[in-house]
């Protein structure tokens, strides 16, 4: 069960308030993880066999917007530079579900986890090229590429609900 991961990573917490505010304090909000006593964890699930789903949408791009520059002298030397701009921009949606059945232990229907993350950027290269001629059926070049410099931003959240026979429960 995800439930294992999430009561693996709050043993030996004795305030909840400092569990992962991603995984198992989103648990702890929407009861299916719960204390023995301080720091003793345990789940809603007590017997395995439960069904799971996962479906996860991926989207993305990455583009480039080129300022570009050539020269030519004496049709001997070419030369050109381009000053490129890259973005980027990616989204992941997941969404994990496990159902029981007849549980009639903690009356646990089914749980939700809902994750997202998007990430959003831009940069800035430099290439530059020349060819050299020194006699017709001879070419010389060259080219320098600079490293992209990006900046990126993340944004995540993520969310369980759960249900039981006597209600829902929701925690972001």
């Amino acid at each position: 069960s995800l439930l294992d991961i999430y009561l693996n990573s709050a043993q030996g917490f004795t305030d909840a308030n400092t569990l992962d505010p991603f995984g198992a304090q989103l648990a702890w909000n929407t009861w299916l993880l719960d204390t023995i006593n301080a720091g003793n964890y345990y789940h809603v699930i007590p017997q395995y066999g439960q069904k799971q789903t996962k479906s996860v949408t991926t989207r993305g791009h990455m583009g480039e917007m080129v300022f570009a520059l050539g020269g030519n002298y004496a049709n001997r030397l070419y030369l050109g530079a381009s000053l490129n701009l890259p973005f980027v921009s990616y989204t992941e949606q997941s969404e994990f579900t496990e159902s029981v059945e007849n549980d009639t232990v903690f009356n646990l229907k089914s749980y939700k986890v809902e994750q997202y993350l998007g990430t959003e950027g831009q940069g800035f290269n430099l290439k530059l090229g020349i060819i050299f001629k020194p006699v017709e059926f001879i070419r010389i070049g060259g080219a320098f590429h600079t490293p992209s410099v990006m900046e990126l931003s993340d944004d995540y959240s993520s969310s369980i609900k759960s249900y039981f026979t006597t209600g829902s429960y929701e925690s972001e």
